[in-house]
């Protein structure tokens, strides 16, 4: 059984627009297939970005503690030009 909610949406004239001629063309049946569709893509670009957001974080609160645990070693900028210098061939 398809359960859907009815939300009513503003879009700009220019969005509007848009759609009304992608339903034209035939590219889609109707305005809401596309805003499904755009739902869709959305709500996956959604979850991944709050992946990335977490999976950084994880990364960063690794950098604090290799920090505080004295597991780094300190960053000469000249050293490490230096190397990408010598393994891009660049003078």
């Amino acid at each position: 059984m398809d359960i859907s909610n009815q939300i009513t949406v503003t879009l700009s004239p220019e969005l509007a627009g848009q759609i009304q001629a992608a339903v034209r063309a035939g590219d889609y049946g109707s305005s809401d297939d596309i805003i499904s569709q755009a739902m869709a893509d959305w709500g996956f670009l959604y979850a991944y970005e709050k992946a990335e957001d977490s999976s950084l974080r994880l990364k960063i609160e690794q950098g604090y503690s290799d920090v505080a645990a004295g597991r780094v070693t300190p960053f000469e900028l000249s050293s490490f030009l230096s190397r990408v210098r010598q393994k891009f061939h660049i003078e």
